[in-house]
């Protein structure tokens, strides 16, 4: 698996790598690699926070990168400031009209199929790194297995 991160635009989600496993596109879009999702408690705090209504957005619409928010798979806002010395503020990268026009057409489904479709795009990457972590979990064992009277596993993050 590649250390990059790409955007399936027919599926509009995140990739792990090139292959969409959804609809079988090539992505060439490239997308930040520990970019993650912004929920929709979040988008109510920041909304409060820069005066200006985020709410719009569904969980797993937007994305966010180092201050950077995503959209469809591209930028469209950073937010500045937010430090003990000046308020949130935020910076429109594209034009908001332009923006709110692509939220009314897109296709309005669920959180859980949106979370669904994440899952199927990402099958392969998602099984590898799943039975590279079953190897180490085992490996790990392994080595310490007569040291030890028990073992647990503990998962984070």
């Amino acid at each position: 698996m590649e250390n990059l991160a790409y955007w399936c635009v027919e599926c509009n989600v995140p990739l792990l790598e090139k292959k969409c496993y959804l609809c079988g596109t090539i992505s060439t879009k490239k997308f930040p690699t520990k970019a993650i999702p912004v929920f929709s408690e979040e988008l109510k705090l920041l909304s409060k926070a820069i005066g200006e209504s985020l709410e719009q957005f569904h969980p797993l619409d937007v994305w966010v990168f180092n201050r950077y928010y995503y959209f469809n798979g591209k930028r469209i806002f950073k937010i500045t400031g937010g430090n003990i010395l000046e308020s949130p503020e935020i910076q429109w990268l594209v034009d908001k009209k332009k923006v709110s026009k692509e939220l009314t057409l897109r296709n309005d489904i669920s959180y859980d199929e949106r979370v669904r479709k994440c899952l199927w795009a990402n099958e392969y990457p998602l099984g590898v790194l799943e039975q590279k972590s079953l190897e180490f979990i085992k490996d790990i064992y392994e080595s310490f297995k007569d040291k030890v009277t028990y073992a647990a596993v503990s998962f984070s993050g």
